[in-house]
């Protein structure tokens, strides 16, 4: 038997002797569909996912019954099954006895949906390489969300109400075109490697935390710009009052001209990450700390910067990456810039 396509990993499913129930769907003769239902007892070392194996023309899985907890053992080594038919896989129907769920489904070519079981609340599923899923379903009660989407264009995911965290990772590499925060639900941690291609993050007007500012997210006090959406002409215009532009928050775009508030103090790492279109930027009086890798963007070649004090960065070293940056400082502060040693391998002038 192949062992490519579906990437199964984490859970044994039930105890020996349970009962469970998985009604099948498969195709069967140019496209023709026929249902049955199998009651399957797990024993004998037999799993789940050795049962899926042995089931691999399956286009739709419900899985019914109760899935002991205390059975539950994370598999050592990646199990690879042929399920190139699958279409769907629901656990809407099963009860389980504990509250982490991370069920991973690698390279499954024809999976449209999932079903995600109740009563969890940690969902940590990774979705990587699915073309055609449309559809991922949450059921209320979950709390943390930590799922990933990788190369995968989910259409429609439902965020339940009760969701309290969400992961950034959550936001990136997908294709999603918009999502809507619940009201209590904070985004926890900084994405890793991202490659931003959600359109836009939308905060109700009773969510805790977040508040929309011409469509771009911002913290509940306006004071931390989280993810931007740029404006006309593809100009961003970030808002006044706002005083940190946050990692990743304006990465992988074409910016043609960015307007910073004169609140700014902090821009973050990778914040304009590999964004490009703009050649220059001006950055107000009042900035404190701008990252190293800021601006790492393949246009940028001059830097206007009004700061009587040379901004600090994280690294004690280029205050841009890439030598070919010019940094331009009023004629007052010329000397004070030339002497730092975050500007040494920077051109400096005077405006």
């Amino acid at each position: 038997m192949r062992k490519d396509n579906i990437f199964l990993n984490y859970y044994y499913f039930c105890k020996k002797n349970n009962n469970m129930a998985l009604k099948i769907s498969y195709k069967k003769n140019n496209n023709e569909i026929y249902n049955c239902t199998k009651t399957y007892t797990f024993g004998s070392g037999l799993t789940f996912l050795q049962w899926l194996e042995a089931n691999n023309d399956a286009t739709k899985i419900i899985v019914r019954g109760f899935i002991n907890a205390k059975e539950l053992e994370s598999l050592d080594q990646p199990i690879y099954t042929n399920l190139s038919l699958l279409e769907e896989i629901d656990f809407s129907e099963c009860a389980s006895g504990f509250d982490y769920w991370n069920l991973t489904l690698l390279n499954c070519p024809n999976l449209k949906k999932y079903i995600f079981p109740k009563n969890i609340k940690t969902a940590a599923t990774q979705f990587e390489n699915m073309p055609n899923l449309t559809e991922v379903v949450f059921q209320s009660g979950l709390e943390n969300m930590l799922c990933k989407f990788n190369e995968t264009t989910p259409i429609s995911i439902n965020l339940p109400n009760s969701l309290l965290t969400i992961d950034a990772d959550f936001f990136y590499n997908s294709q999603l075109q918009q999502t809507t925060l619940p009201d209590n639900c904070k985004i926890i941690n900084i994405p890793n490697q991202p490659q931003d291609t959600i359109t836009q993050i939308i905060a109700g007007p009773n969510n805790n935390y977040y508040k929309n500012i011409n469509g771009s997210l911002y913290t509940k006090d306006g004071e931390t710009l989280i993810h931007s959406i740029l404006q006309q002409g593809n100009e961003l215009s970030i808002a006044e009052g706002c005083k940190v532009v946050a990692p990743y928050s304006c990465c992988y775009r074409h910016i043609n001209k960015i307007y910073f508030p004169k609140s700014i103090k902090f821009i973050e790492q990778f914040s304009f990450f590999m964004s490009d279109g703009f050649s220059e930027i001006t950055l107000p009086p009042d900035v404190e700390y701008v990252s190293t890798v800021a601006f790492a963007s393949p246009t940028l070649k001059t830097a206007t910067i009004t700061s009587p004090t040379p901004p600090q960065n994280s690294l004690d070293s280029t205050f841009f990456i890439g030598k070919k940056i010019e940094i331009k400082v009023p004629q007052k502060y010329l000397n004070r810039y030339k002497q730092h040693p975050n500007y040494r391998d920077n051109k400096i002038s005077a405006i």
